[in-house]
């Protein structure tokens, strides 16, 4: 139950990562 509930944190910070990434490259455009 521990290691599905880190895994989900894990997805959710790299989904959350890679949107924040994309906002900041249109941001500097």
């Amino acid at each position: 139950m521990h290691a599905e509930a880190d895994q989900i944190v894990v997805t959710t910070t790299e989904l959350l990562d890679v949107i924040w990434n994309h906002r900041s490259e249109k941001l500097y455009i």
